[in-house]
């Protein structure tokens, strides 16, 4: 059966091409393939491209939107479990978080779209520590750097996340949610429990820390949480 030239299609990653036969021995033919979307080249034996049994590692396969890259993700569990979680509440409609993240218009990198470049930046955030992430004592925050940044502008990349621990994101996130009253210069009163919206809203900066009494407000404006 000659295939050269011929497309096929890869039970996982999409159509290829094959385009030349490279080399071959007693028992199997290799061939040089090409993939259309990607345009990954690899060589692959003939009875696998026959079987549509050939990867590409750089095909969309996470949630269509982010692929793996060079990396066996069974060899970074914890990284991977991150990454991947990362990618579903951004992109995938099906996740219960979804509408607290892509829903508001929280994005993810182009680079970190692809775990391979997750992970190599990843270990090298400030805070990152591979036996605390295991035990799940920190995690990958994206709010403390962009402390003003309205919630449809904030991404995850590597310049935007560090590592914190567990208990201080959570209370940071706490703090978020939690029903404060604002009152204006002029005496007006609001009831809100989203700080970075009701900061866009009335071009303010850093309602936690006037809630939490760290700083006085230089426009006037008064905080105090109701729960």
């Amino acid at each position: 059966m000659e295939i050269i030239n011929k497309i096929f299609k890869s039970n996982t990653s999409g159509y290829f091409k094959v385009l030349e036969l490279r080399y071959k021995d007693n028992k199997n033919q290799y061939y040089l393939i090409e993939f259309l979307e990607t345009k990954t080249q690899m060589i692959a034996r003939k009875v696998n491209i026959v079987r549509g049994q050939v990867k590409d590692c750089w095909y969309k396969t996470v949630f269509g939107v982010a692929c793996l890259g060079n990396i066996k993700p069974h060899e970074h569990p914890e990284l991977y479990r991150i990454w991947k979680n990362i990618i579903s509440r951004c992109y995938n409609k099906k996740d219960k978080w979804y509408k607290s993240y892509g829903g508001k218009g929280v994005t993810v990198d182009q680079r970190w779209l692809c775990f391979e470049y997750f992970y190599k930046d990843a270990i090298l955030l400030d805070g990152y520590d591979e036996n605390k992430i295991g035990k799940g004592l920190i995690e990958l925050d994206k709010d403390l750097k962009q402390k003003d940044v309205p919630i449809y502008k904030k991404i995850y990349s590597k310049d935007t996340c560090i590592w914190i621990d567990k208990s201080i994101n959570r209370k940071n996130a706490f703090e978020k949610r939690r029903t404060f009253k604002a009152i204006s210069p002029d005496g007006k009163v609001y009831i809100a429990n989203n700080q970075t919206e009701f900061a866009r809203e009335h071009n303010l900066h850093n309602i936690n820390l006037y809630l939490n009494n760290k700083r006085k407000n230089k426009k006037g404006w008064k905080f105090e949480y109701l729960d």
